[in-house]
């Protein structure tokens, strides 16, 4: 258990493509991954963060209310407390390869709740004025233009 992350897209990949997706991703991250047995809630392990994918949840419905994003998966990350920071620039790279592969809507949620990046219309804001101070979290990682801002939080 560690900190906890939360990235919702409206991407239009099949479940199946999402969980190939990121099940290949996370491969580059550590060639040594768990895979889960419950083929409902495909969960991924490394060495760095725990991966679950998915699909038509409470959440995402109340998420797309919210931000009025029609939201299709909830992939959650746990990073381990050990290795936190390898944790944290392995996720953004992971979501910011999803965000090139798929030019969805989408937001990256801190604590389960937090918006920190969101993604509208093709343009992608991140918002450090409740999370960090600049420069101590690597949204750089993401390897996609982003303008800073502030993204709605109540």
């Amino acid at each position: 258990m560690g900190l906890e992350y939360t990235f919702l897209t409206a991407s239009q990949l099949s479940l199946a493509q999402m969980k190939k997706t990121v099940y290949s991703l996370i491969r580059t991250i550590d060639d040594e991954i768990l895979v889960g047995e419950d083929p409902k809630i495909p969960a991924f392990h490394s060495d760095l963060l725990s991966c679950w994918v998915f699909s038509n949840n409470r959440g995402l419905e109340m998420f797309s209310e919210y931000y009025k994003m029609d939201l299709q998966y909830d992939v959650e990350f746990d990073l381990f407390l050990d290795e936190y920071e390898k944790g944290e620039e392995a996720m953004l790279r992971l979501i910011g390869e999803i965000m090139r592969i798929d030019n969805s809507d989408c937001v990256i949620l801190a604590n389960g709740d937090m918006p920190i990046v969101m993604r509208r219309n093709g343009k992608t804001i991140v918002d450090d004025s409740r999370w960090v101070e600049r420069g101590e979290f690597p949204y750089e990682a993401l390897g996609v233009d982003f303008d800073w801002g502030v993204i709605p939080y109540d």
